[in-house]
């Protein structure tokens, strides 16, 4: 409701800063800061207060998951805003269609790959064989409530088309009695160090549905 609208406000200028973070340092509009380091006395230890970084913890390398979880609920923020009739911040708008603009510009120039490494030193990459499967459906999920939400980036949907062709090239169909039967793994290989954690399979299912 209203009461909450300056917790939001302040919510999308964190992510509006942390993505400006990330292009002074990267050169590239779209990903944000890993952390923000906390001015408060059990967190001075880590860096600089009220900075952000591309560490956590100090000197410890963050979860690249986070991510797409940043990009996601950016998305799902103006999504929420279009579906009560309320006005959507220009910034958030233009948040998202950062992240939009650059994501299919790297999976373009990677052959259908998303990014699924994000180093605090070096560019967003994708190792050989590498798949992240929860990833690739935030990403989804992201663009998919944009559509829904209205907007009219032409990137949105060849984000949606690219993110659903690769979910679709590592979906595992093999023998019934195996265990990687109807998941999805980085290995095609089925019985060699195959994976297929239970979180991927509900944020995949979430994106399809969002799809």
């Amino acid at each position: 409701d209203d009461s909450y609208q300056a917790r939001m406000d302040n919510m999308i200028r964190f992510l509006v800063d942390s993505q400006a973070f990330y292009r002074t340092k990267f050169g590239v509009t779209g990903p944000v800061a890993a952390a923000y380091i906390w001015n408060r006395w059990d967190n001075l230890k880590y860096g600089t207060p009220d900075t952000f970084t591309m560490y956590n913890w100090g000197n410890e390398d963050a979860w690249s998951g986070y991510q797409a979880r940043a990009m996601f609920s950016g998305c799902r923020c103006w999504y929420e805003l279009a579906k009560l009739g309320k006005p959507v911040p220009t910034s958030l708008i233009t948040y998202c269609h950062n992240w939009i603009n650059w994501l299919y510009s790297y999976i373009s120039a990677n052959s259908g790959k998303t990014p699924t490494e994000f180093p605090p030193t070096t560019l967003p990459s994708t190792p050989p064989n590498d798949f992240t499967g929860h990833m690739t459906a935030l990403w989804l999920s992201g663009a998919s409530l944009l559509k829904l939400a209205g907007s009219t980036n032409l990137n949105v949907q060849k984000v949606i088309n690219l993110c659903f062709a690769e979910l679709q090239n590592y979906y595992t169909i093999t023998v019934p009695s195996s265990p990687m039967n109807g998941g999805w793994t980085p290995n095609l290989n089925n019985n060699v160090n195959s994976q297929d954690f239970g979180f991927w399979t509900g944020v995949i299912l979430r994106s399809l549905r969002s799809e």
